[in-house]
């Protein structure tokens, strides 16, 4: 599919910005929040040793990836800038499935068997919709929605949301009645991500917290934490955070947050859940973070082959591996990583991210 010159642009500037953007506010504001929690909430990790230098490899796929997570079909789930298409891919790259949607898709969330997705046509439109098995089904976003970044993120009984950094709005809906939108205005300074975590919420972050949102459209700001937020990811019980200057593993009760801060020297683009309530985080120049609480493990790499890593997304198993999005050079590669580490006994803290094999394989 061939999209108009100004929506290619104004989609492909918005991915290559995002990271920049990220990195222009964490200098500017890497003391943002940090200074607001209650000292008893509050237990902070020292800095991991220097860096280890890490290899990571190309993988023999196409080269204008916008984003990935792992999928429903025993590898990681792809999409594909240049087919405009869903790419299930293996560790190494290998095509498990292909799903041609004709569609622009920056953004994709597995959720209740689906591959949900925000996306641009091929007149320049904005769509949130699904695919599954081959079937699609949508409906349109507001012009503009997307052109200054977005985030999706949908719950196991399909209602799902839709966020625009452009207009500071959220779009909640449900799967079999997406062709009708709710529209939520947020927050201002929306950069950080939105997952489903505690209590099926939706939780959003943006320049100084979260703010959280239920299915209903009523939202609050969580209580007892303030940071300049960059990524969420839901995971067990409770949430990784990345921040302009560190990784937070953030518990919620009673609309109240508590935390354990590891403390970064970059700030972190994106974080993906691991085995053992673990973490693996990206962050800018090229750096990735492996966080294990319950080993009290917390390292830091030196990505060698990879300088803007903009996603990361985890597979499941005892060893530490997955891919990255590196948009380096103006278009997203894919590279796989290995890290010399086990998550050892391991418990599933990646409800959100990994159905039960009966469900991924039904297709």
């Amino acid at each position: 599919m061939t999209i108009p010159v100004t929506a290619t642009a104004r989609i492909l500037n918005a991915l290559r910005a995002a990271p920049l953007c990220a990195a222009l506010w964490l200098a500017a504001a890497a003391g943002l929040g940090q200074a607001g929690e209650d000292p008893a909430r509050l237990l902070e990790k020292s800095q991991p040793l220097a860096a280890e230098p890490l290899v990571i490899r190309d993988l023999d796929a196409p080269v204008n990836i916008l984003d990935v997570a792992y999928g429903y079909y025993g590898g990681w789930a792809a999409t594909d800038g240049i087919g405009d298409q869903i790419l299930d891919l293996t560790f190494t790259g290998g095509i498990l499935r292909t799903a041609p949607l004709n569609l622009y898709m920056v953004n994709i969330y597995p959720a209740d068997g689906k591959y949900f997705f925000n996306a641009a046509d091929s007149n320049g439109r904005f769509r949130v919709g699904f695919e599954k098995n081959f079937n699609v089904r949508g409906t349109f976003l507001p012009a503009g929605f997307l052109s200054q970044g977005s985030s999706l993120a949908v719950r196991p009984d399909d209602n799902g949301a839709t966020t625009s950094n452009q207009f500071a709005q959220a779009n909640l809906f449900k799967a079999d009645q997406i062709y009708s939108l709710t529209p939520l205005t947020l927050k201002p300074q929306l950069r950080g991500g939105m997952d489903v975590g505690p209590l099926g919420y939706f939780y959003v972050g943006y320049s100084s917290g979260i703010q959280v949102v239920s299915p209903d459209g009523t939202s609050s700001t969580l209580g007892n934490y303030a940071a300049n937020v960059t990524a969420i990811r839901a995971c067990g019980d409770g949430l990784w955070v990345g921040t302009s200057a560190s990784i937070d593993w953030v518990t919620v009760s009673n609309g109240i947050g508590s935390l354990m801060r590891y403390p970064t020297q970059n700030g972190i683009l994106s974080v993906d859940c691991g085995g053992n309530g673990s973490a693996v985080a990206s962050g800018t120049l090229g750096t990735l973070y492996y966080v294990n609480p319950a080993q009290s493990v917390f390292q830091g790499f030196q990505v060698q082959g990879g300088t803007n890593l903009i996603k990361v997304a985890l597979g499941p198993g005892v060893a530490v591996r997955g891919l990255v999005l590196d948009s380096a050079n103006g278009l997203g590669t894919l590279k796989s990583f290995s890290l010399n580490a086990a998550y050892g006994i391991t418990r599933d803290t990646t409800t959100n991210r990994l159905q039960p094999l009966a469900i991924r394989t039904v297709f």
